[in-house]
């Protein structure tokens, strides 16, 4: 989602594109977009579906907790469908928070769509929830074969490490056809190289990887009330901000946007977007 925002310019270009244009999200019984026929795309409608897909981030931490506590009292048992068992449970909540979490995303594709269009990044949006999520739906399809019997385990083996051994196995070979696709939807012509080489920036690399403050950052901001009609997010790059017309300053730590020309290197800045009448409110009014 955030590659995706970078490409219209950041969430507020996004916000204004949708209010200059009038945009409505496409209609679709497939899609399950029938029920947004009045939907007003704005930076209220932008807070919603980052907090729609945020929450998965919350879910996934705490039922990750309960399954370990589960585990210790012997109360989870991985693998079985039972009622009686906690994995039963944490796979339904699990599911579900992913549900919504791709509805938002889908829904947020569909009304961003026309001004995608000349990036085409649905094959990079496929590629990279595919590797999230269908490999975890083929896990979970595995499970429930070995356990109403319809695969038999390996001799000396239980049915949870069968599936485990099945997996792994079709991962391997779910990685080539992966690997081509991911060279096509990521290529290698389409990074700017940076001007630091080395061991230095392999660590920052890493670093940057291993990082979840822009994701505590952001989830934090998703869902604090105090921000009413603002949408706070954390662009995808480090550096400055790209034009944000209506941007103002957060109540706390964070800084306002300046204008500056949109790059790759460019924008890692804290943006609060307004979808209201009138101009935004100062500090003291989120508070």
């Amino acid at each position: 989602m955030s590659l995706c925002l970078y490409y219209v310019g950041g969430p507020n270009d996004l916000v204004m594109h949708w209010e200059t244009d009038d945009a409505q999200v496409p209609l679709s019984y497939l899609w399950c977009t029938c029920c947004l026929v009045n939907q007003k795309l704005n930076g209220v409608f932008l807070r919603r579906i980052v907090q729609g897909v945020l929450q998965f981030v919350i879910v996934k931490l705490v039922l990750t907790v309960a399954a370990l506590i589960l585990e210790l009292v012997g109360g989870y048992k991985d693998g079985s469908w039972s009622f009686t068992h906690g994995y039963l449970y944490v796979t339904i909540f699990y599911n579900i928070s992913i549900g919504v979490a791709l509805y938002a995303l889908v829904v947020f594709y569909l009304a961003a769509e026309p001004y995608l269009r000349p990036q085409r990044p649905l094959l990079k949006f496929v590629m990279v929830k595919s590797v999230i999520f269908v490999t975890y739906w083929q896990s979970l399809l595995l499970s429930l074969l070995f356990f109403t019997g319809a695969v038999q385990p390996l001799p000396g083996r239980s049915e949870v490490e069968t599936s485990g051994m099945l997996q792994n196995f079709l991962i391997c070979f779910e990685c080539l056809p992966g690997a081509f696709l991911s060279l096509r939807g990521f290529p290698p012509r389409a990074r700017a190289m940076p001007e630091e080489k080395g061991m230095r920036q392999t660590l920052r690399n890493l670093q940057h990887a291993l990082s979840v403050h822009d994701v505590v950052q952001d989830t934090e901001h998703a869902f604090d009330r105090k921000y009413g009609q603002f949408v706070m997010m954390t662009s995808p790059r480090d550096g400055h901000a790209s034009q944000f017309s209506s941007a103002v300053s957060a109540p706390s730590s964070s800084r306002t946007a300046k204008s500056a020309p949109m790059g790759l290197s460019d924008v890692h800045v804290d943006v609060l977007l307004y979808s209201g009448a009138g101009s935004p409110p100062g500090e003291e009014a989120l508070i």
